[in-house]
């Protein structure tokens, strides 16, 4: 993955799922290393497999999501420039991530850097409304740092 290569990590995190051996099963930190390597990787569909890997995540019983892996998400969406919607996209994984964290999962955390990046998504957005979002988002952000819930 740090090499470029998505594809190969792509193929050796599915070899590492099919194994039986618990020693070979992949970390959270795997995961996330695919999804990065997607995010840099500029393809077309790269959002869209990065989305499958999370999914894998929370499907298994092994691993579990955090904070790393949906940050990776949200940066592979800000990357992409292929959706014509992509605010909304990073919006919805840092909903998704708040209401983890308010469930109690202490290890999905929004942070400043979550945040930052759905900004940038607002900021770069032709979309109707995107400056309005952008705002809500800054508010909601403000009231969890109040609460303590984000840093």
């Amino acid at each position: 993955a740090r090499r470029g290569d998505h594809r190969k990590a792509e193929s050796l995190l599915e070899e590492m799922i099919s194994l039986s051996d618990p020693q070979c099963q992949p970390s959270i930190h795997s995961f996330a290393s695919v999804v990065n390597a997607l995010a840099k990787s500029g393809d077309i569909d790269a959002v869209t497999r990065a989305k499958e890997v999370v999914r894998k995540v929370e499907e298994l019983e092994y691993v579990s999501p955090n904070s790393i892996l949906y940050n990776s998400l949200i940066d592979c969406i800000v990357k992409s420039g292929q959706h014509n919607d992509n605010a909304s996209e990073a919006e919805e994984i840092l909903l998704r991530m708040e209401e983890m964290h308010r469930s109690g999962n202490s290890h999905v955390r929004p942070n400043s850097y979550a945040y930052s990046m759905v900004l940038t998504c607002c900021a770069r957005s032709q979309a109707p409304g995107a400056a309005e979002r952008a705002e809500r988002i800054l508010i909601n952000m403000e009231d969890l740092y109040t609460e303590g819930l984000s840093d």
